[in-house]
């Protein structure tokens, strides 16, 4: 395996477009983010930042910042209006990621030091390569995230919390095998969610979960000849949307759908 990412030091390029191009053609404008964060990590990139502290400190800062951001909120497409909020967005971000860098961290080191050897001897792997500040930085983070996750647990937010969880690993090793690894275990996640949260919106009604039209006519291809058809519908129900509204009417569409989709046949 080692010899054979090695000798195709190409590969991540390949992958983060087409990982970016699939997420651009679903319109999955934060995985398409997500693929240009990860370019970071690039060799060239990641070399010239290495050779510049600051930069590669704020880096670390940076990503774990615009991942956050980017699972809290949504899909925005590509409007021009869109994209300048983006644009505006990044730079408010590398703006803090580079105030963290420069002022906070300092205050806080002396403050935390005393910690910094219980975390050492904690978790010897990685204590000693970052400081507590990072280490309660990146927790603070992870523990946002994960609420976000449970919250509303999709293919999307399933890449973009598994991203935030490798974004550590990744700036911590020097080794560019595993760096060129990890790079393309997410872009094949990526493409994996897209194409998942593709189907799902395809073959599932959005309101009620349960099978779409497209399904019922995918599913008829597999049946023999006999078959039976149940069709069933909901009495007076423009009624009920225009006495109680639509919002409540969605409510009863759910009921009704839940109790039909535990009907089996059987």
């Amino acid at each position: 395996m080692t010899k054979w990412l090695t000798a195709l030091p190409w590969l991540n390029y390949v992958t983060l477009l087409i990982a970016a191009g699939i997420a651009l053609q679903f319109g999955r404008s934060r995985l398409v983010y997500c693929c240009i964060l990860l370019a970071l990590f690039l060799p060239a990139i990641n070399q010239y930042l290495s050779a510049y502290p600051l930069y590669f400190e704020v880096r670390q800062y940076f990503l774990l910042l615009a991942i956050s951001w980017l699972m809290l909120g949504r899909d925005r497409g590509f409007s021009r209006i869109n994209i300048l909020f983006s644009a505006i967005t990044w730079l408010v971000i590398a703006l803090i990621s580079w105030l963290i860098s420069t002022q906070l961290v300092d205050r806080a080191v002396p403050l935390l030091a005393p910690l910094q050897q219980p975390l050492a001897s904690l978790i010897p792997q990685i204590g000693s390569q970052i400081s507590v500040f990072e280490y309660l930085f990146f927790c603070l983070l992870a523990l946002i995230g994960f609420g976000r996750f449970m919250y509303k647990c999709d293919n999307n937010h399933n890449a973009l919390f598994i991203t935030l969880l490798l974004i550590v690993p990744l700036q911590l090793t020097n080794d560019a095998v595993w760096m060129q690894l990890i790079l393309l275990c997410l872009t094949a996640l990526y493409c994996y969610a897209v194409i998942k949260d593709s189907f799902t919106m395809a073959f599932k009604d959005e309101l009620t979960t349960i099978p779409s039209r497209r399904a019922l006519m995918q599913y008829v291809q597999t049946l023999g000849r006999k078959y039976t058809v149940v069709m069933s519908d909901i009495d007076h129900f423009k009624k009920f949307n225009d006495t109680y509204g639509h919002d409540v009417g969605d409510e009863v569409l759910k009921l009704v759908a839940s109790k039909l989709y535990k009907v089996t046949g059987r």
